[in-house]
C-alpha cells in the first residue's frame, strides 16, 4: 500500500513510479527482455550462479485515446535474481560438497592404505582388508551424495517490469505500445497494435503486453 509506495519514491532501483490515480481504470502491465538463467557452477555443481539476461528495449510508450504515457522499467529481474542473499539450501549443498569430497578423498587413501599394507606384510591381512573395506564404503557415499543445485527454472522470464494506469471512459479504444531503445526511439519490428474495450458500471480493464506478444489484438 502507501508504505511500499513510499519506499519505492525515496528508493528507486530504476524509474520512480507515478503517483497513485483514483480514476484510473485501465492498467498496463509490460514486460520485455530476456530475463536471467539459473546455473550450476563449483566442483560439484552445488553453487546456484545465474546468466544475466538482456534486453535493447529499455522502455516502452503506450499511445491510446489522448493520452502518450513513456513508462521505465519499475523492476529488473537480474538485480532481483542477485541479490536475494544466500539461502538455507545453498548452506546445505556447500556442505554436502564438502562432503563428498572429504568421503571420496578419505576412501582412495584408505584403499592405497590397505593395499600397500596388504603387499607388505602377511600378518595384517584382516587390517589391510578392513582398511580396503572402509575405503570402498567410504567412497559408496561419497558417490551417494548428490550437492548439485537447482537449475529448474521458467525460461521465459522477461528482464523489466513495468505498468501504466490510465483514466478512460467506457467504449472501445485503438492503442499502441511500442518499446524503445536506449535513445527512446521505437523498434519498429517490437510495435503492438491493441484494440481495447473498458467496461462501464466502475469495473477496471487490465492489459498485459510483452514484447514478444502477437499484434494485432483485440483486448
Amino acid at each position: 500500500g502507501s508504505d511500499a509506495f513510499k519506499r519505492s519514491v525515496a528508493s528507486p532501483r530504476i524509474a520512480v513510479p507515478p503517483a497513485y490515480n483514483t480514476n484510473a481504470n485501465v492498467l498496463f502491465f509490460l514486460e520485455f527482455g530476456t530475463g536471467p538463467t539459473k546455473r550450476a557452477g563449483g566442483e560439484y555443481g552445488e553453487q546456484l550462479q545465474y546468466r544475466l539476461g538482456s534486453s535493447p528495449v529499455q522502455s516502452a510508450r503506450i499511445r491510446i485515446a489522448n493520452f502518450d504515457v513513456e513508462t521505465a522499467p519499475y523492476d529488473d529481474l537480474n538485480f532481483q535474481a542477485t541479490t536475494r542473499g544466500g539461502r538455507a539450501m545453498d548452506k546445505v549443498l556447500s556442505n554436502k560438497a564438502d562432503f563428498k569430497k572429504t568421503t571420496d578423498t578419505v576412501g582412495d587413501a584408505a584403499i592405497v592404505s590397505g593395499a600397500v599394507l596388504g603387499a607388505t606384510t602377511r600378518r595384517n591381512d584382516e587390517a589391510a582388508l578392513g582398511l580396503v573395506a572402509a575405503g570402498l564404503l567410504s567412497k559408496i557415499f561419497s558417490s551417494a551424495t548428490t550437492p548439485e543445485a537447482d537449475t529448474r527454472a521458467w525460461d521465459n522470464l522477461p528482464l523489466f517490469l513495468t505498468f501504466a494506469a490510465i483514466p478512460l471512459p467506457p467504449g472501445q479504444y485503438p492503442a499502441t505500445v511500442e518499446f524503445l531503445d536506449r535513445q527512446h526511439h521505437p523498434l519498429p519490428a517490437l510495435t503492438k497494435q491493441l484494440t481495447l474495450t473498458v467496461p462501464g458500471g466502475g469495473k477496471d480493464k487490465v492489459v498485459f503486453v510483452s514484447d514478444q506478444s502477437i499484434t494485432p489484438q483485440n483486448l
